[in-house]
């Protein structure tokens, strides 16, 4: 007999400060400012943004709820507002040996004040706790000081480093590969 696999849905999250929802249509100006800043996609391994058209293809390509059970895509908002920030992606959700991958974006009007941690803490709350899974993921670009000292504060150890991964802008990255492990699963 085969063991059916949980299925995976997109629910509403909530933080001191922030709200964790679907992607929507009504998200494209914010997704725009966000995927056109060159200086928030310095380690991102896409291209800015050229037009709105971009944003509206992202918003119903990839970013709506579930991608397949693969992936989920959250828009980060402010809860007081409901003005999306950012958004966090499970992706490489892998159900079967429970562990996923993270990633994150803010726009810059946003940095510094603590969002992409209270996020972070969230997100790994609701994967360990609700999902049961026993592991989180991360790929990081080591020049992204930011990103490597907010992993590692909520956990995250280094373990890997792998050299020429990606190939973006005519140039080649390395990356440091980062594991955070469910301390309540054995």
């Amino acid at each position: 007999m085969v063991t059916p696999q949980p299925r995976l849905d997109l629910p509403e999250l909530a933080s001191e400060r922030l709200r964790f929802r679907a992607v929507n249509d009504g998200d494209v100006d914010d997704i725009f400012q966000i995927y056109s800043d060159r200086e928030a996609l310095e380690y991102f391994a896409r291209e800015p943004m050229q037009s709105r058209d971009d944003a509206m293809k992202m918003v119903r390509g990839n970013l709506l709820p579930s991608l397949d059970e693969k992936a989920l895509a959250w828009a980060i908002c402010l809860a007081d507002s409901d003005r999306m920030i950012g958004t966090f992606t499970l992706f490489h959700i892998d159900l079967t040996n429970r562990r996923a991958e993270v990633g994150y974006i803010l726009n810059r009007k946003f940095w510094g004040k603590g969002y992409a941690s209270e996020a972070l803490q969230r997100i790994i709350r609701y994967c360990f706790d609700d999902l049961e899974f026993g592991r989180l993921e991360a790929d990081v670009d080591p020049a992204n000081h930011g990103s490597l000292k907010l992993l590692e504060r909520h956990g995250f150890e280094r373990e890997g480093y792998f050299r020429r991964r990606w190939f973006m802008r005519g140039a080649w990255y390395d990356s440091v590969m980062f594991g955070l492990l469910n301390p309540a699963v054995d």
